[in-house]
């Protein structure tokens, strides 16, 4: 195929606006910013306004449905138009800098994962305030989860660490220590005790209570 015949198959365009269509509106159409087209073309549409539909094709296993003002890369086949492609640069920021080999995932609401080469795995969410819940599985086998504005935890083969300015463990039935030693290195230790039995000593050994 030459580049000339290409030039007639494909073309970029900014997205206008996408919607849900088909009886069960699990399939996306975009529309793009009014093209200058010759009569006739088939993604003629409203010249004055947009385009006609086009299908949203995209890989199995993965559904997006891109933001206004993305570019999106459309074919044409006959009277068909089928979009195979975007992007959006304006988000270019959200996902940082990628190394040979990294995968992300993200969206224009500032989350994104990313599976990186390097086999690590990052989930980072932007929170109401303007900073970033992380979530790290780090290529030593670490688990880390970062809360602002002070909460870590973290996972190693070695154990758990929780730190925050207050930890509450709370159950609903019961809450089990178990272990050889409990250390417990705080300043101030407060115990609340319910009602219990009182203690009473055995017939069979006076000095011994239960």
């Amino acid at each position: 195929m030459s580049v000339a015949n290409a030039s007639d198959l494909f073309d970029i365009h900014p997205i206008k606006r996408t919607e849900l269509v088909g009886d069960a509106k699990s399939t996306i159409a975009v529309f793009f910013e009014a093209l200058t087209r010759a009569p006739g073309d088939p993604l003629g549409g409203d010249q004055d306004s947009e385009s006609a539909p086009a299908d949203w094709w995209q890989h199995y296993g993965f559904l997006s449905r891109p933001p206004v003002g993305a570019e999106g890369i459309f074919m044409r086949l006959g009277a068909n138009v089928v979009t195979i492609a975007s992007r959006a640069l304006a988000a270019a920021g959200i996902f940082g800098q990628m190394s040979v080999g990294d995968v992300a995932i993200y969206s224009v609401g500032k989350n994104v994962l990313r599976l990186n080469a390097d086999g690590s795995v990052s989930l980072m969410r932007l929170t109401k305030s303007g900073k970033h819940v992380i979530a790290i599985m780090t290529k030593d086998d670490k688990v880390q989860v970062l809360i602002p504005p002070a909460t870590v935890f973290e996972m190693t083969p070695q154990g758990i660490t929780l730190k925050g300015d207050t930890i509450t463990i709370a159950g609903s039935k019961s809450v089990q220590i178990i272990g050889p030693q409990l250390n417990c290195a705080v300043g101030v230790n407060k115990l609340h005790i319910g009602a219990s039995l009182p203690l009473v000593p055995t017939s069979a050994a006076p000095n011994v209570f239960v």
